[in-house]
């Protein structure tokens, strides 16, 4: 019964963090986007500098 219990609210908990990261990731994309461009210009200027 535990072990039920125990089961229903990892699904529960999981199922709402995924729908957060996923609302959050779209918000937050384009940010993301940037942030990634940003950092390999970066890196390939300090390699090639």
């Amino acid at each position: 019964m535990c072990l039920a219990v125990v089961g229903v609210a990892i699904v529960t908990i999981v199922g709402k963090v995924k729908t957060w990261i996923v609302t959050t990731f779209d918000k937050a994309k384009e940010w993301i986007v940037a942030t990634i461009v940003a950092v390999v210009v970066a890196s390939v200027g300090k390699a090639n500098g």
